[in-house]
């Protein structure tokens, strides 16, 4: 299974079902991640109407509309997952069982893995830029994430029970601040697709890194 999977978000509704589906998405409480996140007065869990308010294009704090326009069928985000290799899953579960401390301390590592990639990513967050005749994109450096941790999958089709998977959701909502001209622009895709791969490389090597060896 691939360390980094990225899913369009197409529409608001299909956002909105991270929350719907309370028996496998609501394992664990969903939580803010980013600068943008923090402008917004964002912080730790994340509930449902702030949740849903972003995935509007509103802002939660105000009521009032993130960017200038919203138009049928934007994209809500990405959805970037991180999976953590299939033995750190059931170390986490076989070791909890005798030392829920130990146990828990290995989901964390994943969990700060996931926490420092998120940072890295926001500095490659760009907008577009069309004013005076200008076709470039700017860094903003400033996202609004939603990150959501499972440690198991769905149920499996042979014997419906999940199997030991310690994964994020780490959801990109489309809106960055653009201070340069003082509003709210969408997200440009390119840049975050062309870097997954190191993206990748710096979620697998800091869970190498924070997890003791002896699990690999």
């Amino acid at each position: 299974m691939p360390v980094l999977r990225i899913k369009k978000i197409t529409d608001s509704d299909a956002a909105k079902d991270y929350y719907r589906h309370s028996d496998y998405y609501l394992e664990v409480a969903g939580e803010w991640l980013g600068l943008g996140a923090g402008r917004l007065g964002l912080e730790g869990k994340a509930g449902q109407p702030d949740f849903e308010a972003v995935c509007d294009n509103i802002n939660p704090r105000t009521g009032k509309g993130l960017s200038a326009m919203t138009v049928d069928g934007r994209r809500v985000g990405w959805d970037f997952n991180f999976n953590a290799s299939k033995g750190v899953g059931i170390a986490r579960e076989i070791i909890g069982l005798y030392d829920p401390e130990e146990g828990q301390r290995i989901e964390d590592a994943h969990r700060e893995a996931v926490a420092y990639t998120a940072a890295m990513m926001e500095k490659d967050i760009a907008c577009r830029v069309r004013v005076d005749g200008k076709d470039e994109n700017r860094i903003t450096g400033n996202g609004i994430f939603m990150r959501v941790t499972h440690r198991t999958t769905r149920p499996n089709e042979d014997d419906l029970r999940p199997d030991p998977e310690i994964h994020d959701h780490l959801i990109l909502i489309n809106a960055t601040f653009d201070d340069k001209e003082g509003k709210v622009k969408a997200v440009q895709e390119e840049p975050l697709y062309r870097s997954a791969p190191y993206f990748e490389a710096v979620y697998h090597n800091g869970v190498f890194y924070i997890t003791p060896r002896k699990l690999y």
